[in-house]
């Protein structure tokens, strides 16, 4: 198992990067990631700004997931 140093960057002050492989089609992927509704039911909920270096805000209640 790696550890959570393996998986997470830090390349500037205001970026954070996770890198996981996650299952299914790169479609389907984006979708649950960029969609609130998707996300919300294995994540979080919150908002995902389309634009490049767009805003970004995960909202964690961790008694409304699966």
């Amino acid at each position: 198992m790696k550890a959570m140093g393996d998986y997470v960057t830090y390349p500037d002050p205001t970026v954070l990067e996770i890198y996981r492989d996650l299952p299914g089609p790169i479609e389907r992927v984006w979708e649950y990631l960029t969609k609130s509704e998707l996300r919300q039911k294995w994540l979080c909920a919150g908002a995902v700004s389309p634009n490049v270096g767009g805003e970004i805000v995960f909202d964690f209640d961790h008694s409304r997931l699966s």
